[in-house]
């Protein structure tokens, strides 16, 4: 979210008054918003390798449930391929042993 305040000149075309010759907005917010963040440039290397990095999300409950009553998704992502692979799941709980038959399944 961006905070700022309206241009002086269109408040006071707003309001029909004069803009004050020595009007100066002094806030906080604003200067900070000026301030730059410095960002590095510098690009990581990718991995190469399967399972040197894969992001899992578990999804909310699934409304309504499906007809055997699986209440969540699972996503596997391995970042070296891209590949996307997904489990239903009946509860949480099941999430690791679904991440050991996905990791038997990419390492054969």
């Amino acid at each position: 979210m961006r905070y700022r305040h309206k241009n002086v000149d269109t408040i006071c075309t707003l309001l029909n008054v004069k803009k004050p010759s020595n009007f100066q907005l002094n806030c906080n917010i604003c200067a900070k918003a000026k301030l730059t963040n410095n960002i590095s440039r510098e690009i990581t290397p990718k991995p190469l390798n399967y399972l040197d990095k894969v992001v899992i999300n578990i999804y909310r409950p699934i409304t309504p449930l499906t007809h055997d009553n699986y209440k969540y998704i699972i996503f596997f992502l391995d970042a070296a391929t891209r590949h996307l692979n997904f489990k239903l799941l009946k509860l949480k709980l099941e999430a690791f042993q679904a991440f050991k038959e996905y990791k038997v399944k990419v390492e054969n």
